[in-house]
């Protein structure tokens, strides 16, 4: 038996690393704040995310914090825009903000151009929209890639079995039987 993926399958998501994850986000700016309303007006919000090839998709996008921190980039950015450093000083306090989904943004261009001082290229998809999600534990991927073709661990298995009951231990189970035409094709000779 098949089942019909779940909304959380389907979400488009793209991991990357700290602090560019934070930036693009500000998880630690409130949705509504007059803080937040000036920082989505600045040019200092990260509104383009670098990288080698071009992109077709467009619409939302899962913004995934990536377990690995790009230091040398950090340190880069206290230097080259000391006015970033109360967000990067927020960011520091808020360290346990990786290996999960942040926000979603909605990516609405691929291009080899933008007047954005984020564009570094040779390509640039252009981020708008950013949005604040609860922190949600995922393991990440490269890429674009949909949250459902990420492995669960065991602890996020387990998880889903509590919540979800009888209804998922009932799909282990007809996946753990044997199937008769899937042997029969397996074992002939």
């Amino acid at each position: 038996m098949q089942t019909s993926p779940t909304e959380f399958d389907l979400r488009r998501v793209l991991t990357i690393r700290q602090p560019w994850a934070f930036l693009i986000i500000r998880p630690d700016l409130p949705a509504g704040s007059p803080e937040r309303q000036e920082w989505l007006a600045s040019p200092l919000r990260k509104d383009v995310e670098n990288r080698k090839t071009m992109h077709s998709y467009r619409g939302e996008l899962h913004i995934h914090a990536g377990l690995q921190v790009d230091e040398a980039a950090k340190q880069d950015l206290w230097r080259s825009f000391p006015e970033i450093g109360p967000a990067l000083a927020a960011w520091n306090a808020s360290h346990d903000q990786r290996g999960g989904i942040i926000g979603k943004v909605r990516m609405t261009d691929s291009v080899r151009a933008h007047p954005s001082l984020w564009f570094g290229g040779p390509v640039g998809w252009v981020l708008e929209e950013p949005e604040i999600l609860p922190f949600e534990k995922l393991r990440g991927m490269q890429g674009i890639y949909r949250a459902g073709d990420v492995p669960l661990t065991n602890a996020q298995l387990a998880d889903r079995i509590q919540k979800e009951g009888d209804s998922v231990r009932g799909r282990i189970a007809s996946m753990m039987q044997p199937s008769r035409k899937r042997n029969a094709v397996f074992f002939k000779q």
